[in-house]
């Protein structure tokens, strides 16, 4: 029994390692922004659920989620492989300031340029929620007790 399971789940390609597949020149496999996007759905439907949202908030939420995502590609963007650009700062017998200034200055700009959208979709989202879901929000935020950790 065991192996016929890990046949169904080799034969569906989910025993495959993702560094063999090909790249689309970002470093992000295809398998991977699939994964994302689900991600992305699942967040959007679990939010809603349990603020229950109205048809017209959902769309708020949407623009607030996709602007979360905007702001976190546009500050990975730039950099193929982080790890690099982190022994890159420790390279010489001392710690490479200027660069490492330079990288966090680029990171810095980038937010600056980014975060007014996303702080107004945040405002006109959390504006449109109720008194109640805004309290469900607080409560979230301060770590009150939840029945088993349930929400």
């Amino acid at each position: 029994m065991f192996l016929l399971r890990k046949f169904r789940h080799w034969s569906k390609g989910h025993g495959k390692c993702t560094q063999g597949e090909a790249l689309d020149g970002k470093g992000t496999t295809d398998r991977y922004l699939v994964r994302l996007s689900r991600n992305r759905e699942r967040a959007i439907n679990r939010v809603a659920r349990k603020l229950r949202l109205t048809a017209d908030q959902k769309p708020l939420l949407t623009e607030l989620i996709d602007q979360g995502y905007a702001l976190r590609k546009s500050v990975k963007i730039g950099n193929a492989d982080p790890r690099e650009e982190l022994k890159a700062w420790f390279a010489g017998p001392t710690l490479d300031r200027e660069r490492l200034e330079a990288f966090i200055s680029t990171k810095a700009d980038t937010i600056r340029e980014q975060i007014p959208k996303a702080i107004s979709a945040l405002e006109v989202f959390y504006a449109s929620l109720s008194f109640k879901q805004q309290q469900q929000i607080r409560d979230r935020l301060m770590g009150r007790p939840r029945f088993f950790g349930r929400s």
